[in-house]
């Protein structure tokens, strides 16, 4: 997959879309090498909407068992406590 489809693009190529309606439009908007930053603890230049929108999509990723994000190959790295707030 392109380090540029979009997160949105992604969760629809998993089958996902369901949480699509999760995530604001900016956060949809996130490429795999923005959410790649993301998890190591880089500012994307999210809102707190859309930092919201990402925590939510998480923890109904985590309760189902799945991945944080929809790419097999983006992994949860050196979480910071503050990479949603």
């Amino acid at each position: 997959m392109s380090t540029n489809e979009t997160l949105g693009q992604a969760l629809e190529k998993e089958g996902s879309d369901d949480q699509k309606s999760i995530l604001s439009d900016h956060a949809l908007n996130l490429t795999k090498q923005q959410c790649t930053e993301l998890l190591e603890g880089h500012d994307v230049g999210l809102r707190r909407e859309d930092k919201e929108s990402l925590f939510r999509l998480t923890k109904l990723r985590i309760n189902k068992k799945m991945s944080i994000f929809p790419w097999e190959d983006v992994k949860l790295g050196n979480l910071t406590p503050d990479i949603f707030w």
